[in-house]
């Protein structure tokens, strides 16, 4: 992943999966992250 040094990301479904993922990698290249997600109750 590129340089994310400065850069903030909002995230919506970041809460598991590719979502959190892509949120790892940004905090990981210097950026800072916002997740949002939803637990549905059963």
């Amino acid at each position: 992943m590129g340089n994310f040094e400065g850069r903030k990301l909002i995230l919506a479904g970041g809460s598991s999966g590719m979502g959190r993922q892509s949120a790892e990698d940004v905090v990981a290249a210097g950026g800072s992250a916002v997740i949002i997600g939803a637990i549905r109750p059963a």
